[in-house]
């Protein structure tokens, strides 16, 4: 059976609304990786996991295992009042 055009609706704007929570993580990488002076070449989503090594005592591999869910929940704390640079919202 087909799906109506509203449940479409719903599907789009929840993968929206799970890619907009990716982006969110990635950008709080860069957040970490300036507060907790990580290395240069570390930013978004490698700072996250980098982070995460440090303060969990985590490996790699642990990691790489988590989903993007996982890792939010694990920095809920951190990211509680994170905003968004200006420079990082764009209009679509």
């Amino acid at each position: 059976m087909a799906r109506s055009r509203s449940q479409y609706e719903t599907t789009l704007r929840l993968y929206q609304a799970q890619a907009e929570m990716d982006y969110i993580l990635d950008v709080f990488g860069d957040s970490l990786a300036k507060e907790h002076k990580l290395p240069n070449d570390l930013y978004g989503m490698e700072a996250v996991d980098f982070y995460l090594m440090q303060k969990h005592n985590w490996t790699a591999a642990q990691l790489n295992q988590m989903t993007r869910e996982q890792k939010r929940f694990a920095l809920s704390s951190e990211l509680a009042g994170f905003i968004l640079p200006k420079n990082a919202h764009f209009e679509l």
